[in-house]
């Protein structure tokens, strides 16, 4: 009997690796390509998945808190505006689940929203929601670099309980915003 839990639980470890490399595969041969991309210029609204966004991006001397960048490198703060565009659009309060930026050769750098903010339990249509993040990139990208915002499908109005089982739209619209 013990030789037959042990069996299983080796089964069971074995599987969730292989499991957790192939999802690492799938992700490293761009499995989750985007099945849209919404081209915008910085300032231009444009509506997937019934929020409006807005985004704009500059670089800064320094963080909120005065930190300021090392030698050679540049902070970049990302202002994000989003608003409901009809009814079923206020539950839609995720944070993006993709925000990068990246440049002509394609190299991505990571941007971290900013904690201090409140974000709202519902969206109402035609009120303002605001957004900000931050990214270091190198100097020398400055001009270059584009915004990659990828909404979230999350959903305020679903149950946690229901969130794995729950019809979600698909997440596979990327809005790139360029300068």
């Amino acid at each position: 009997m013990r030789m037959l839990a042990v069996l299983a639980a080796a089964a069971v470890a074995i599987g969730g690796i292989t499991y957790d490399h192939y999802l690492v595969y799938l992700k490293r041969t761009e499995w989750d390509k985007p099945a849209r991309i919404y081209e915008v210029r910085t300032g231009q609204a444009v509506t997937v998945g019934h929020v409006t966004w807005t985004a704009s991006f500059e670089s800064v001397p320094s963080l909120p808190g005065g930190q300021t960048s090392e030698r050679g490198s540049v902070w970049m703060r990302i202002d994000l505006r989003r608003t409901a565009a009809d009814e079923r659009g206020t539950a839609k309060t995720g944070d993006p689940s993709e925000l990068l930026l990246e440049d002509r050769g394609g190299r991505r750098w990571a941007t971290v929203l900013d904690d201090g903010e409140t974000r709202p339990e519902r969206l109402a249509v035609g009120t303002e929601s605001r957004l900000t993040a931050y990214a270091r990139i190198p100097e020398a990208q400055t001009d270059e670099v584009h915004l990659l915002l990828r909404p979230s499908n999350y959903r305020a109005d679903i149950p946690t309980d229901k969130l794995f089982t729950a019809d979600l739209e698909p997440n596979d619209d990327v809005i790139r915003v360029r300068r």
